[in-house]
């Protein structure tokens, strides 16, 4: 369990110690946070940041910090379709978007924003649960159960 643990705060570090991506493809993010950034000089943005993942699970992301004069409109999450998963578009107390990702595949977090000129950083997080060794164990002992219960009764 400790080595979780040490993985989890390395990777942590790791990741907010990396450089900020800016609107593009991201590549596969499995259990990953990803710092995003970037900067408008005039007029409305729409900002795409391209990202698959492995599994099912989930996504959360969020805007971090505003410079200069733009102004954060609405971030989210949609699939390969391009419909909205998660969405927030109020901003009173920040913007922040969460999305369960059914599958595994290509998704897309959308940051839409306006003003003359100004930055963002946001970062985006993703995690895909993985069943631990001791899940396997209690799953292979219950079928075990079952296969002896099973058996038993046919020998009566």
């Amino acid at each position: 369990m400790k080595l979780k643990a040490l993985v989890a705060s390395v990777a942590l570090v790791a990741a907010g110690a990396a450089q900020a991506f800016g609107p593009g493809p991201l590549g596969v993010i499995d259990n990953l946070v990803v710092p995003l950034s970037a900067s408008h000089s005039g007029g409305p943005a729409m900002d795409f940041y391209d990202f698959d993942v492995t599994a099912p699970g989930f996504a959360g992301g969020g805007v971090a910090s505003v410079t200069g004069s733009l102004t954060v409109l609405a971030i989210g999450f949609m699939d390969s379709t391009d419909n909205v998963l998660g969405l927030d578009n109020d901003g009173s107390d920040g913007f922040f978007a969460s999305a369960t990702l059914l599958t595994g595949g290509a998704y897309r977090f959308v940051v839409v924003s306006t003003g003359d000129l100004g930055s963002y950083e946001a970062v985006v997080q993703t995690l895909i649960p993985v069943p631990e060794p001791e899940t396997y164990a209690l799953m292979l002992a219950g079928l075990a159960v079952v296969g002896w219960h099973a058996r038993r009764r046919t020998g009566r």
